[in-house]
């Protein structure tokens, strides 16, 4: 492919960040409110959320496959990026792994922000408690989208094409740090900043690997799938310290397994 111009490498982010905002504007413009309102004000910003995500997700997977970003591996003379999902492996242990990776990862961001959250409070605290309500209150309508809808539309706008085009200019290694950077800004609160960064550098990192948006995101609707056992699960835990100790012990666990996993399977 030839190098495009640096415009083009944040023209998906910028998009999404627009369409985000024009749904937000139009909430506010109908529901006659004095600020933007938010999905548990009003049920109306969530339908603007389908809309956006959607549109979104029709745009970058048109330019994704226009492009044959799917079917090229990422190579670049600049630096190369190993990684254990080797192509050898049957597509259902690939995935297994894949899986098994997601919840060690998912284990650890969790549990950190909410060790976090306990020390610090604030905005830590907050993101628990709205994340909470927003399933007590939407239900099926919040995890479709948070599961199926937008994670798709993320996965083409910055692994498949983000990623690729900043790959060309500055490397894999830069690409997959500044997509997981892009990825972490365009989410509303330091938790969600602070997670969509390392989640952008392990997806980043298997999209390098595979060349196709599909691995990363099988890895990504999982990881945000474990939000709702996490959520039914800490009612049984009398302390949220334990439950964070818990969570970020499970996921220091996982990685020790998967590191063995990967060492033999490299063997």
């Amino acid at each position: 492919m030839q190098t495009r111009s640096p415009f083009f490498i944040f023209l998906p982010m910028l998009f999404l960040m627009f369409a985000n905002a024009l749904c937000a504007l139009l909430s506010t413009i109908l529901t006659g409110s004095a600020s933007s309102p938010s999905l548990l004000e009003e049920p109306l910003a969530l339908v603007f959320s389908y809309v956006y995500a959607l549109l979104a997700l029709l745009l970058f997977f048109v330019f994704y496959r226009k492009n044959n970003f799917g079917k090229v591996q990422i190579t670049c003379a600049k630096s190369t990026l190993p990684t254990p999902f080797t192509s050898e492996l049957s597509p259902v242990l690939r995935i297994a792994l894949l899986l098994l990776s997601s919840l060690a990862c998912y284990c650890f961001v969790s549990g950190l922000l909410r060790l976090l959250g306990l020390a610090f409070g604030g905005v830590f605290s907050d993101y628990s408690a709205e994340m909470t309500s927003l399933v007590t209150a939407y239900g099926a309508p919040i995890w479709i989208y948070s599961i199926v809808l937008s994670p798709l539309a993320e996965e083409y706008c910055f692994r498949g094409l983000t990623l690729p085009l900043a790959a060309e200019r500055f490397g894999v290694a830069w690409a997959v740090v500044l997509q997981a950077f892009l990825f972490a800004i365009i989410h509303s609160s330091l938790p969600q900043i602070i997670y969509a960064f390392l989640l952008g550098l392990v997806i980043g990192l298997i999209y390098v690997h595979f060349g196709n948006v599909f691995y990363g995101y099988l890895f990504h609707i999982f990881f945000n799938f474990l939000n709702l056992p996490n959520l039914l699960l800490q009612d049984y835990v009398s302390s949220p310290f334990v439950w964070g100790v818990l969570l970020v012990s499970v996921g220091l666990l996982l990685g020790v397994v998967l590191r063995i996993l990967f060492r033999r399977i490299r063997r």
